[in-house]
C-alpha cells in the first residue's frame, strides 16, 4: 500500500481532499 492508496481512500486526514 503506497501513501496515494491511502489517500485514495481517505485513511488520512485532509489529504483525502487532494486530487490524485
Amino acid at each position: 500500500i503506497c501513501f496515494r492508496e491511502l489517500a485514495y481512500k481517505g485513511q488520512i486526514p485532509g489529504v483525502k481532499k487532494a486530487s490524485w
